[in-house]
């Protein structure tokens, strides 16, 4: 869990990483304020067996998958170019689709209700009332209803973040360019440590 201040702090944080990425800050910043405190408070799965299952942990995942991408690239040796502005945005909003839809009350992950459920680690159920998309999709989905524009590069590491074990981005085995393998690398190594940070707690919390 996250305090408030914590969760505010991130929020911070993530929204002047928006400001980074040239002529498109304006435009990210926008869309970003307009989801404003549902995208502050989003969580990044609906189960603790999974990840960052608490309001704010969207974006506490999100800035570490950022962190981990820049350790990557400093030991990766490749001569592709990767653009600063291209991994802040692939990162932060490699997962964005999980914030729902536009309107108020569309939230792809709501409170979970039943007492039985959250005993079980079951923290947020599914909107059923949203059209359905996977995670990716609606991320490329809600850029494009907002007008962003993203390069080809950073459509294919939003779109594969989840690498090609997921069905849908496996006519992409082994033709990735690297800013999608290392957004990849990079959510795969932050859900890891944030699935230790959560057993850690735990652990202390029984001892």
């Amino acid at each position: 869990m996250l305090s408030a201040e914590e969760i505010k702090n991130n929020f911070d944080t993530f929204l002047k990483l928006c400001g980074a990425l040239g002529d498109r800050s304006e435009s990210v910043i926008s869309m970003v304020n307009h989801f404003n405190e549902r995208l502050a408070l989003a969580p990044a799965s609906s189960r603790k067996e999974f990840h960052n299952a608490f309001p704010g942990g969207l974006i506490d995942h999100s800035l570490r998958v950022l962190a981990n991408a820049n350790a990557l690239v400093k030991v990766w040796e490749t001569t592709e170019d990767i653009p600063k502005d291209s991994l802040i945005l692939s990162t932060l909003f490699h997962d964005f689709g999980k914030i729902g839809g536009v309107a108020a009350g569309q939230d792809l992950y709501l409170p979970q209700t039943s007492d039985w459920h959250r005993e079980r680690g079951m923290m947020y159920t599914h909107n059923n009332n949203l059209e359905y998309m996977t995670t990716s999709d609606r991320a490329l989905w809600l850029f494009q209803h907002f007008d962003i524009k993203l390069t080809e590069g950073e459509w294919l590491a939003i779109k594969l973040n989840d690498g090609h074990e997921a069905d849908e981005n496996r006519p992409y085995r082994m033709k990735e360019s690297v800013l999608p393998l290392i957004v990849h690398a990079a959510d795969r190594m932050a859900c890891q440590q944030e699935k230790e940070i959560s057993q850690n707690l735990i652990k202390r919390q029984e001892a």
